[in-house]
């Protein structure tokens, strides 16, 4: 876990009581598939596209309060 996600996750911690938060994604993604192949004996995606995420500078903690 890196120190940003540990911040995040005592953040989400702290006002559990009086909030709903979640984490976002920004940016952009691959998504497919997911299928093993015996050829790299591995797991591989497949028909995979370009998802666009929320924008830059989106921030990485959204929520409301209860």
């Amino acid at each position: 876990m890196t120190e940003e996600h540990r911040v995040q996750n005592e953040i989400r911690l702290a006002v559990t009581d009086e909030c709903i938060l979640f984490r976002t994604n920004a940016g952009d993604f691959w998504q497919g598939e997911v299928v093993y192949s015996k050829e790299f004996k591995q797991r591989v995606l497949i028909n995979i596209r370009r998802v666009e995420g929320l924008p830059k500078g989106y921030s990485d903690l959204s929520g409301f309060r209860k």
